[in-house]
């Protein structure tokens, strides 16, 4: 791209995150704050009451017994509540904190429900969604082994209509940059979107930030793969790195994340993901995820 060439211009976009307690609620919130930075958005941050939570409240089924005095009882539920509103409390200064020091339009907000739900219900307005892969005290359903995404987010990534990116707030590069932005291509209309998505949320360092892998059954045909998607990144200031081709596989695709770090961009729609190879990748995959709509 030519200096004298403009890079294409998007209307200001809108990045909904969902918030919460977890002792490393800070770092989903630095990697949302970063990207809006880098996207022109507007950041939303939404905090979701659980009413399943609130629910247990007052249940006479339900009992606590205090390890000390061996005393059983009720949950309260205004002790439910009063823990809730301090935790809104702080994770709502840290938002505006964070909003204030980088100097980002920032609305916050919280609805009582559950959180898909929630999320799914303010879709209208906005762009792209980012949830955490799972808090490190949710149970999984279903049970299993292997599993690392929480039934909540499982359903969200699987029925939204927007983009969805899954951050593993445990990954290397999940906080401030995403490190390397990896985007599965094939010349299919789906992963052209994906370069796209991916040129939005890739830092533009000298064009080092999207790495590209070819799905390809020949080197000839790897190699027109990635001419085309120099081309298509070329107008968004972005000269990708080409990795080696592969086959359109999972446990591929996990290892090619497992070398580079950072998120792997793909789209819902792609035949990669038919089945019950969406859930297989989010459980396995060690990297955030960006499913693109």
């Amino acid at each position: 791209m030519s200096d004298d060439e403009p890079t294409p211009t998007r209307p200001r976009r809108r990045l909904l995150v969902a918030l919460d307690a977890a002792e490393d609620a800070q770092r989903l919130l630095d990697a949302a704050a970063d990207m809006a930075v880098r996207m022109n958005a507007e950041l939303a941050g939404l905090f979701v009451e659980d009413a399943d939570l609130i629910g247990l409240g007052d249940n006479p089924l339900i009992r606590t017994v205090s390890a000390y005095t061996g005393v059983s009882g009720t949950i309260r539920r205004g002790a439910i509540e009063q823990a809730l509103r301090r935790q809104i409390a702080e994770a709502r200064a840290a938002f505006e904190r964070i909003a204030r020091a980088r100097r980002i339009v920032a609305t916050f907000e919280v609805r009582r429900g559950r959180l898909v739900t929630a999320l799914e219900s303010v879709e209208e307005a906005t762009d792209i969604i980012l949830v955490r892969r799972a808090a490190p005290n949710v149970q999984h359903t279903p049970a299993s082994r292997r599993a690392r995404v929480n039934a909540a987010t499982r359903q969200l990534v699987m029925s939204a209509q927007r983009s969805v990116i899954v951050l593993d707030v445990g990954a290397r590069a999940s906080t401030h940059a995403f490190g390397r932005v990896v985007a599965l291509y094939d010349g299919s209309p789906e992963t052209e979107s994906t370069l796209i998505a991916a040129a939005d949320i890739a830092e533009r360092r000298g064009g080092d930030g999207i790495t590209v892998v070819p799905l390809a059954t020949s080197d000839a045909e790897a190699d027109t793969l990635a001419a085309r998607a120099t081309l298509t990144l070329a107008p968004y200031g972005h000269r990708p790195t080409i990795a080696a081709r592969a086959t359109p596989d999972i446990t591929a695709l996990c290892t090619v994340c497992a070398a580079q770090g950072g998120v792997l961009v793909l789209h819902a729609r792609h035949a990669l993901l038919a089945g019950d190879s969406m859930t297989r990748l989010l459980d396995d995959i060690d990297c955030s995820v960006m499913v693109v709509r």
